[in-house]
Order: structure tokens, then C-alpha cells, then sequence
């Protein structure tokens, strides 16, 4: 069977199973098959697939059409122009997130500094913290998180997109937040915390489904993870010292004035995201 023709079969399966852009799907699943990008896809166009190569396919098709998330079929998930591993047990990398590191970067073109002690709460697969590290090269990296599956996601990111001789510049550790004191403090502290409150109704099924909860759902209307981390940037980000934390669509005033009432930061702003709604809270401590 050539590559056409499982590809056409793919897309019309996913469409009877009501998967949004069918044809992009099908392009991600068959890419990953033949070891190619996309475009490559349709260079094989007429290609055959060897017996193994259908099976796999099919499999991911299924696999899909029930509603696993592409990132978990293929293995990774793009984040900043690069490629990270995932897989179950570990929060997808958004687009949106990736905002932080724009914004991070942005903040310190327009300032000067030395070398940069940052730190990424909640780490997950590492999206934020190396991409960071790899973008700011006269600095050191602190990932924490807690799960033994993300941590281990981490450490796979680290050892494939930071050459060996940078990677004494991220250290790796495995605790929750709130636990954990580090040894000095930082000028950057950056977080993607669990947000969602545990009652909203509107998270898509397939993200409740598969991807992790304790990454996803907070209580307190979302907030309680939030609030618990900003004890950590309170003890632990230098005077003068940023952070950004990415937050819910409806959160912006709430957090905005929780991060206000603790009286250490200079200036507390509510970031919009290219769609217009609240996404990121930057705040700059005390100098």
C-alpha cells in the first residue's frame, strides 16, 4: 500500500471520528512512520510502506481516533524551535507558554546584567528552563520538579539539547516546590504551575483524559498552587529580581492582587496573550 493511499484512509477516519484538522494530524502521524518532516510526507507520496510501517500507522490512528494526544503518539512536541520529548505522565509544551521566554528575553535586552542564576518551578519536560539556559548563555538553571515521570523527561530533554560541556549550568532536582531550599538565590524565576481549577468544566475531555492531573488541576479555584510557589519567590528571588508565572484566562485581577498583597514587589503586571486574554503574570521584586 503506497503512502497516498493510507494517508487519504487516515484523514477520512479521523474526520468520521470528528479529530480537528485531519489532514495536519495525519501529516504528524506518517512524518513520525518515515522518519521525515511533513513536507517529506508528500515527497514519499507514492511510495510504498513496508508491512511494518502500515501496522505502526494504524496503530497511532486508533489510537488517535479514541483521543490521544499526537505529542504522546510521535513522542515529542515542539517548544521554541525545538524538538522535546514527552509521553504520558508528562504535561505537554503549549505555544502559549512559550511567551514567558519572550517575555524573559525581552525584559533582560533591555536591562544589563551579569551572569543569571534562573529557576523553573514545576519543570515538567524542561520546556521553559532549557530553552531558557540555551537562550541566555552566561547563566545556570535550576529545574525542579516533583513527579518521577516528568523528572524523567527532564533529564532526557537536558542530555539531548544542551551540549555536554553546558551541562553543568542546569541542575536537575527532584522535589516538590515547596519543599525544596536551594543553596543561593535567583534572578529569574519562571513557573507554568497547575492552574485549572478542579471543578472547570471546560477543559477539553481528551487533555482531562491523558495528560497529568497534578499538572493541570489546582484547588482554590486554581489558585492554591500559585499562591504556594509565590512563598518560594518570595525567599528566593534577588532584590531587583523577575518572575513570570503563566496563569488562566479568567485569573489576571485575582493573582495580580494576591502577588500585590505581599508588599515585595515593585511592580506586579497582568501580561496578555496574542489572542487578548491574561496569561502571564511578571512581577519584579524589590531592589
Amino acid at each position: 500500500m503506497k503512502v497516498k493511499d493510507v494517508f487519504e484512509k487516515s484523514v477520512n477516519f479521523f474526520r468520521d471520528k470528528n479529530v480537528d484538522n485531519p489532514r495536519f494530524e495525519t501529516e504528524l502521524l506518517l512524518a513520525s512512520i518515515l522518519k521525515t518532516d511533513r513536507i517529506g510526507v508528500y515527497l514519499k507520496y507514492e511510495a510504498p510502506l513496508t508491512e511494518f510501517e502500515t501496522t505502526s500507522l494504524r496503530e497511532m490512528v486508533v489510537r488517535k481516533g479514541k483521543g490521544e494526544p499526537t505529542a504522546y503518539l510521535i513522542g515529542e512536541k515542539y517548544f521554541y524551535n525545538r524538538r522535546f520529548e514527552v509521553g504520558p505522565g508528562v504535561l505537554i509544551p503549549r505555544p502559549e507558554t512559550e511567551q514567558i521566554i519572550e517575555e524573559t528575553l525581552k525584559h533582560f535586552k533591555q536591562n544589563q546584567f551579569g551572569f543569571l542564576k534562573i529557576a523553573d518551578l514545576g519543570s515538567g519536560s524542561g520546556c521553559l528552563g532549557i530553552s531558557l539556559g540555551l537562550e541566555i548563555p552566561n547563566s545556570s538553571v535550576t529545574l525542579i520538579e516533583k513527579s518521577v515521570h516528568a523528572f524523567q523527561y527532564c533529564q532526557k530533554n537536558l542530555k539531548k539539547l544542551v551540549n555536554e560541556e553546558n551541562q553543568w549550568r542546569f541542575q536537575l532536582v527532584n522535589h516538590a516546590v515547596e519543599e525544596y531550599t536551594p543553596e543561593q538565590g535567583f534572578h529569574i524565576i519562571v513557573a507554568n504551575p497547575p492552574y485549572i481549577a478542579v471543578e472547570d468544566q471546560d477543559v477539553e475531555p481528551t487533555v482531562r483524559s491523558y495528560e497529568p492531573h497534578e499538572a493541570l488541576f489546582a484547588s482554590d479555584t486554581g489558585i492554591a498552587a500559585i499562591s504556594s510557589w509565590l512563598h518560594f519567590v518570595i525567599k528566593f528571588l534577588e532584590p531587583g529580581g523577575i518572575c513570570f508565572f503563566e496563569i488562566g484566562y479568567k485569573q489576571g485581577s485575582i493573582v495580580k492582587e494576591l502577588f500585590q498583597s505581599k508588599n515585595y514587589f515593585q511592580s506586579v503586571e497582568v501580561i496578555q496573550d496574542f489572542n487578548q486574554k491574561d496569561r502571564i503574570i511578571k512581577a519584579v521584586k524589590y531592589g
